[in-house]
């Protein structure tokens, strides 16, 4: 009687722990696509500075031309 409450029990711990390792796999991927994201988000914003630089620049350089 006591071998079938062991055996319960051994499953029962493997189970948890093939749970807990799944846990764990999952979380880690998405501090990966949170990471990715990060770097895709200072990579668009390094695109918008570029842009909005090169149009102040233009500004820059209309304004020039008026006063001279």
């Amino acid at each position: 009687n006591g071998e079938g409450k062991e055996k319960r029990k051994g499953e029962k711990e493997r189970k948890e722990k093939k749970r807990k390792e799944k846990k764990e796999k999952g979380n880690e991927k998405k501090e990966e696509i949170k990471a990715g994201n990060k770097r895709m988000e200072k990579e668009r914003r390094k695109e918008k500075e570029k842009r909005t630089d090169k149009k102040r620049k233009e500004k820059k350089e209309k304004g020039n031309e008026k006063n001279k």
